[in-house]
């Protein structure tokens, strides 16, 4: 209609998008989701490591389980796993003074 000032443009934002989680949980279908959706295995590079290597994990962690980081660190040569009781996937937000202390004196070892 001539005159119309009625915009013809969505009212929904174009920006941000939704990523692969959201269309995922939109769907119900599960989709691979990290750096360029990788999906490459380097388990077996793991005892290839040669520098110090310190796993920090609360035992409630939903997002990893803890038998996945117990394998990952038995797996490092001399790696050290450091549990924290009570707490979830992030443990140095919940109680930054304590995973802080554990930093320091993994360094200073």
């Amino acid at each position: 209609m001539p005159g119309s000032t009625t915009s013809t443009r969505s009212s929904t934002p174009s920006w941000p998008r939704p990523g692969p989680a959201t269309r995922a949980a939109r769907t119900g279908r599960t989709t691979q989701i990290g750096f360029r959706r990788m999906n490459l295995d380097l388990r077996p590079r793991l005892p290839e490591i040669r520098c110090p290597a310190l796993f920090v994990q609360g035992d409630r962690d939903a997002g990893i389980p803890l038998a996945t980081t117990r394998a990952t660190a038995a797996a490092v040569p001399g790696a050290r796993l450091e549990v924290l009781p009570g707490r979830g996937h992030w443990s140095n937000r919940e109680s930054p003074a304590e995973v802080n202390a554990l930093i320091r004196d993994f360094f200073s070892e």
